[in-house]
């Protein structure tokens, strides 16, 4: 009886993690939807998103900046991107971390 209890608890553990991913700093795993809205509450625009894209001086570099922009399916607090979006865009990293956890909270 007490194995089903935990099997089951196993279970349910494993199916919250797949429903609310965190990476491995414990920052939840956001979708485009909750990224943007939170930047947009920030007072950060897509454009100036695709303005600090387009400074990217390297072709490459660029066009890997805009993909993981305009495709990725969700957003990692520790890809690089990240920091170096904040960065041009004048984000302390404590700034990023809390507008990150408001972020995850918008459904």
């Amino acid at each position: 009886m007490r194995s089903d209890i935990s099997s089951l608890e196993q279970q349910v553990a494993a199916l919250e993690a797949q429903l609310n991913p965190v990476d491995g700093n414990g920052f939840a795993v956001l979708s485009p939807v909750q990224l943007r809205l939170a930047l947009i509450a920030s007072g950060i625009t897509t454009q100036m998103v695709m303005a600090v894209i387009s400074a990217i001086t390297d072709p490459i570099d660029r066009e890997r900046a805009f993909t993981y922009w305009d495709y990725t399916l969700q957003y990692h607090r520790d890809h690089p991107l990240i920091a170096q979006f904040a960065a041009a865009l004048g984000l302390s990293s404590g700034q990023v971390d809390q507008m990150w956890q408001a972020a995850a909270s918008i459904q």
